[in-house]
């Protein structure tokens, strides 16, 4: 390999949140070298050989396709959660937290977050509302969908405290967060047709519950109406809320911070891609930007419009509502 690629390979590899002496040291670490061996990989002067590339990718997690110039549409691409067809409440709670906790910890980090339904995050304030959300995604995954073998109101009684708390604080490490979010009218539509498909379908056994569920949907909104109406008041920027009719996407999170951005993308919901190529990146960031340009803001400006949108919501409620009692 020429000298000039390896070292610009070692250029590329380095983490940005790394200075050069903690990259060298990770690198004596990783490869069991001297400083001064070390020192004559990223200059070039001595070739890497595969063991130590293959080494060096497991841990920085980069392409060698993209490194060496190869290929230069294709990104890496890492699953958020393990490759399986067996869902689990653990495997999609635990890396959500760790991450949100480490991105709670770090200055100017931004989120930018759209979707076709309301953030996951803000059901998780809400005790039965939150836990129903979580074991769809469980009870969508499992693949058997014969009447009976699941009760919601059974498994939300029964769940653990340790896992109620967890709960509650990636819903507070997300709320902390300066954020930006794009929503459209359809926000609530696919929540309210697995509360109303379960309960038509024998997985929400009484039709009290399902209500109660609703009844916490239209808690969940007014806590979010009064907390954008806060917002506005003090003209802060820690949480902006676009409107868009026209928006399509699956839900796409990017994060911008000083140390690592990073686009989360779903993938067979709730499994998640991650990417960190800063190309793709730049690229997300631009298109989240033409679609704010071609939005209606609703935070620090436009209470009508505000208002207007919560009171469309909530009607969607109340039509679920109608819905269930009549069935």
């Amino acid at each position: 390999m020429r000298k000039e690629i390896q070292s610009d390979i070692f250029k590329k590899m380095k983490p940005t949140h790394l200075s050069q002496s903690d990259f060298v040291n990770k690198l004596q670490d990783l490869l069991c070298l001297s400083q001064a061996s070390v020192y004559k990989k990223i200059r070039g002067e001595v070739p890497i050989n595969i063991d130590e590339l293959l080494c060096l990718r497991k841990e920085f997690k980069f392409s060698l396709d993209e490194l060496m110039g190869i290929l230069e549409n294709h990104i890496l691409i890492e699953f958020g959660t393990t490759i399986s067809n067996e869902f689990s409440v653990e495997n999609f709670i635990i890396p959500i937290s760790s991450d949100l906790s480490t991105l709670s910890r770090i200055p100017n980090a931004q989120l930018y977050y759209t979707s076709q339904e309301l953030p996951f995050f803000y059901y998780l304030k809400f005790e039965k509302l939150g836990l129903f959300k979580l074991y769809s995604l469980l009870l969508n995954n499992k693949g058997s969908f014969k009447e009976g073998i699941f009760d919601f109101e059974k498994e939300i009684l029964n769940t653990k405290q340790e896992l109620k708390d967890q709960l509650d604080t990636i819903y507070s490490n997300y709320c902390g967060l300066r954020r930006t979010e794009i929503w459209n009218i359809n926000i609530l539509t696919n929540t309210l047709n697995q509360i109303k498909y379960y309960f038509e379908a024998g997985f929400i056994k009484s039709r009290t519950f399902a209500l109660e569920l609703l009844d916490e949907f239209v808690e969940m909104m007014n806590y979010i109406e009064k907390d954008l109406d806060q917002q506005s008041k003090s003209e802060g920027d820690r949480f902006q809320l676009y409107f868009n009719e026209m928006l399509h996407t699956n839900n796409t999170i990017l994060i911008i911070n000083p140390i690592q951005s990073v686009i989360y993308s779903t993938f067979n919901n709730p499994q998640y891609f991650k990417i960190t190529d800063p190309k793709m990146v730049d690229f997300t960031l631009h298109w989240i930007q033409n679609v704010i340009q071609k939005s209606n803001q609703l935070t620090n400006s436009s209470e009508k419009g505000r208002k207007s949108l919560f009171r469309k919501l909530n009607l969607i409620i109340d039509e679920t509502k109608n819905q269930v009692i009549n069935f």
